[in-house]
């Protein structure tokens, strides 16, 4: 009996998997990257039936892998599979490594068919075969293996089919900054590095002004920055997933810091300054203290030295008597050989160089410019910025960024368009690498809602292929989330770039208006104008929150999809504040027309009365949002800081409490006087 109602399960799982079979090709699933090549055959390959092996003895990295694809298929269809190290006759998943490599980029990568980075995937109804050059080969394979399951539990399979991949380019980063605003805690900072892994990211810029642990400088913000320890153990976590963490920091600018500190205030190009002193003699010192320091932590063959926007340089040539050109030349050719000495690649950003051209010369060609820029431009600026560089063969990376900090909301309907002009202008002048970014210089930043731009931003530096917004939502909900759930998440990301691109054209910096006073002259006529635009934006932010709270019960990525929700609510107050501004305009402007006082009071509670009011309905989304970011801010980052924003929230309160005290006096004006212009009466900046 036993044995009839085991071949009967067996009859009935063959039997629904030729259904799924009839069904492949129209669930097939979106892969992103999208690979170089990929064939679909006829037939399927069950999962539950599958065991792993390996062809040659497996490294420690080609176990994790291997790992990594039992959790990845455990998570994504329910389905346990078996590993065997030692043998491979009962395996049919099988890794084949074709030689030893680094676990992450070299100074040397290449890129096409034969690179470290390539591999190759062959699914048939028997078996898989997984080839690859390296263990990072494999790894990335299972990127793509993951993203290709169709079905759940013992009706999971994988479709029939041919993949063959490679990057076109050979470095491809995520720079994070750590030091502006939020600190990132250490476990934020490793789920940031498994979420670029999935998009194949190879290089975390580890973006730091003073806030990484240096022996003998004690008072270097103690209570934030990152020892010693935490960053040995980030720099493994990223190497398990191959990916290299650069060094990314600032060895002449942006110190302030560091100079803040009476002890130090005098090394600075000006007295609490930004720049060091291109003259003092301690400074080549501390240069060569620190470069020490983080040379021995940092393992990269990469270091960045940072050297951007030291606009204080005019000041410090005319004080010396010489050409900003010569100082900036002679700082750099100090800092560079003190790095090249400690056997690392120098990089540094291009815009000083950019804003001087004159400086540039093939003696830069020992280091790598990364040209930066966060907005799209014309075809000819982006070669205005790179040409000079080509002329001289100055090695290249491009850098782009997630437009986080100066929108509540990211903008990723302008980031995403400059991520594939600035990446394909760069490749035209010779670009080795692809950085994007993530700025925190800003309160409002919540770096989990810039998560789309992370992947987006990976994705077309490994294949360079061109994708549209809706479409990449499409493809990114479909990879990231269950079928109950990738629909609704989509359309909210959708709303959310609606509302960001409705109230950004509205407003400009949507961070800026939403402590702006929305009473002003300027504000005001803002209002008249685009009123259509503030509530379409506000309609949109209201349908993120209705999708969202749809989706957060079902516990899938909470975090994020929390700070998405409080990016919408934000959206919500900002919008909300100038319309209701607005609405309270429109009652002043009707009395001065009317000059019927017992009608204006009774409008006017409207605005003031304390239960029920357009300023009560301020303090509610105030205090509401207050707490939701709060949440949202513990979720990713520490503590520190963490008061700017908080305090900017109660003086908004503050401002509304005003409002309404202040407009509670107009009702004290006798009717035949004429009430004081709106703008001046609640004039509280």
């Amino acid at each position: 009996m036993k044995q009839f109602i085991n071949q009967f399960l067996v009859l009935l799982t063959l039997m629904m998997l030729s259904v799924a079979n009839q069904a492949v090709a129209s669930d097939r699933n979106p892969i992103l990257p999208v690979p170089q090549y990929i064939q679909y055959g006829e037939g399927i390959l069950s999962i539950s039936q599958l065991s792993i092996g390996f062809e040659r003895s497996p490294s420690e990295e080609d176990i994790f892998t291997a790992n990594e694809l039992i959790r990845m298929i455990r998570e994504e269809c329910g389905v346990e599979i078996a590993l065997n190290e030692k043998s491979t006759s009962s395996a049919n998943l099988i890794f084949k490594k074709l030689a030893d490599a680094p676990s992450t980029p070299q100074l040397d990568e290449k890129v096409g068919r034969d690179s470290r980075e390539a591999y190759q995937i062959a699914i048939t109804p028997t078996g898989v075969l997984i080839t690859a050059k390296s263990s990072t080969g494999l790894y990335y394979a299972v990127q793509t293996l993951r993203q290709m399951v169709v079905g759940e539990d013992e009706l999971a399979y994988f479709p029939v089919a041919t993949v063959e991949d490679w990057p076109k380019l050979a470095y491809r980063g995520f720079m994070m900054d750590m030091t502006h605003m939020q600190f990132p805690t250490v476990d934020e900072i490793k789920r940031q590095l498994d979420f670029l892994a999935l998009w194949k990211t190879n290089q975390y810029y580890f973006y730091s002004e003073t806030n990484i642990e240096l022996e003998g400088y004690p008072l270097l913000i103690p209570n934030a920055r990152f020892s010693k320890e935490q960053m040995e153990d980030i720099i493994a976590y990223a190497e398990e997933r191959h990916i290299d963490i650069v060094p990314n920091l600032n060895l002449y600018g942006h110190l302030h810091d560091f100079f803040k500190y009476e002890h130090y205030a005098d090394l600075a190009a000006t007295p609490y300054g930004r720049e060091f002193s291109t003259t003092d003699p301690r400074v080549n010192a501390i240069v060569s203290d620190w470069v020490k320091q983080f040379a021995e932590l940092f393992p990269s063959p990469f270091f960045h030295i940072g050297f951007d926007e030291t606009w204080l340089i005019e000041l410090e040539a005319k004080k010396v008597g010489s050409t900003v050109e010569d100082v900036y030349l002679k700082m750099l050719e100090r800092t560079a050989s003190i790095v090249e000495a400690k056997g690392k690649k120098v990089m540094l950003y291009a815009d000083m160089l950019q804003k001087y051209p004159n400086a540039i010369s093939n003696k830069l060609s020992n280091n790598i410019l990364v040209a930066w820029h966060y907005g799209p431009l014309k075809e000819e600026t982006y070669r205005e910025m790179l040409e000079p560089f080509k002329q001289f063969e100055v090695p290249i990376f491009v850098q782009s960024a997630t437009l986080n900090w100066k929108f509540l909301y990211p903008a990723t309907s302008v980031s995403f368009r400059n991520h594939r002009l600035l990446l394909n202008e760069g490749m035209k002048y010779g670009a080795r690498g692809f950085i994007n970014s993530g700025w925190t210089d800003d309160s409002q930043v919540l770096m989990r809602s810039s998560r789309p731009d992370m992947a987006y931003g990976s994705s077309v530096a490994w294949n360079n292929v061109e994708i549209g917004e809706s479409d990449f939502f499409d493809k990114y909900t479909t990879i990231l989330y269950p079928a109950v759930l990738s629909d609704i998440i989509k359309q909210a990301h959708l709303e959310l770039s609606k509302a960001d691109r409705l109230t950004r054209s509205a407003l400009g910096s949507t961070t800026n208006a939403l402590w702006d006073n929305p009473f002003s002259e300027k504000s005001l006529e803002i209002i008249r104008n685009h009123k259509d635009k503030l509530k379409a934006a506000r309609l949109a932010s209201e349908e993120a929150q209705i999708l969202l709270r749809q989706a957060l019960p079902h516990h899938v990525d909470s975090i994020t999809l929390f700070a998405m929700l409080t990016g919408a609510r934000e959206l919500d107050m900002l919008t909300m504040r100038y319309l209701f501004a607005g609405r309270i305009s429109d009652i002043h402007e009707k009395y001065q027309e009317k000059r019927d006082l017992v009608e204006f009071r009774r409008v006017l509670a409207e605005a003031t009365a304390f239960f029920s009011s357009l300023t009560v309905d301020m303090f509610d989304v105030i205090v509401e949002t207050k707490e939701m970011f709060r949440e949202a801010w513990l979720n990713e980052y520490t503590t520190y800081r963490l008061g700017i924003p908080m305090s900017k929230f109660d003086r908004e309160l503050d401002f509304w409490f005003g409002v309404q005290n202040r407009l509670k006096t107009l009702v004290e004006i006798p009717g035949d006087e004429r009430l004081p212009p709106l703008s001046e009466l609640l004039d509280m900046d």
